[in-house]
Formats: C-alpha cells, sequence, structure tokens
C-alpha cells in the first residue's frame, strides 16, 4: 500500500466515524448548533439533548474543518443550565460544565453514554 492509498484509507474510516455520529446524534434526538461563546471549541458544532430539568448532554467536535487530514474527535460534556440560551449565548462557569470524557469514541464508549444518561432522567 502506497502513501495515498493509505491516507485514503485513513480519509474514508475518518468520515465513516463521522457520518455514524451524525446517525447516532439524529436518532438521539440531539439538536445542533454552533458553539458561539466558546463554551466547547468556538465555532465548531455541538450537540445537545435535555435530560432532566437542568442538565443536558452535549456532543462537539473541536476540531471541526480545522485540521487537513485530522482524526475525527467528538468530546462529551454533562451541562447545568436552565435553557439552551445559558449554554448557546453565554459563557457558562466552570461548575456548571462537567467533562465527561473527551476523545469520545461512539464504537468504544457508548456504554458511558447509555449509564450517564441513565443516571439523570426527568423525575
Amino acid at each position: 500500500m502506497n502513501k495515498k492509498e493509505i491516507l485514503e484509507k485513513i480519509r474514508l474510516r475518518e468520515e465513516n466515524k463521522k457520518k455514524s455520529f451524525v446517525e447516532f446524534a439524529e436518532a438521539e434526538k440531539f439538536n445542533e448548533e454552533i458553539d458561539k461563546v466558546g463554551n466547547f471549541a468556538k465555532d465548531t458544532p455541538v450537540y445537545y439533548r435535555r435530560i432532566s430539568e437542568n442538565k443536558f448532554l452535549a456532543f462537539n467536535i473541536p476540531f471541526y474543518g480545522k485540521v487537513k487530514n485530522a482524526s475525527f474527535q467528538i468530546d462529551f460534556w454533562e451541562i447545568t443550565a436552565l435553557s439552551e440560551n445559558e449554554f448557546l449565548k453565554n459563557k457558562l462557569l466552570d461548575e456548571n460544565l462537567k467533562t465527561v470524557m473527551l476523545g469520545f469514541d461512539l464504537q468504544e464508549d457508548i456504554e458511558l453514554y447509555k449509564s450517564h444518561e441513565e443516571e439523570i432522567t426527568f423525575e
């Protein structure tokens, strides 16, 4: 396998990861926005879903479109906020933004998402 074939194989693998994540986010009813204030990574996609009155789960894609041939990476967060606007339009305090896992891998870490989702449910 030559360098061009290797790079193409890597590109396809990363595109498949991206496609799988988008399908997951749609199936799980996540909303998509662009992080305009920098709570996650400014000007990159953030996917979020309310899971209780004041808790949201969120994923962001920190290097989206920024690095040529970069690996597809997603980070997993728990947000404490009264509404989407609180974290989409305003900078959050550190205590309201909990890192669940940086470098979340959908295939390897899905059980972490499921267990985290079940911990916090609507009452």
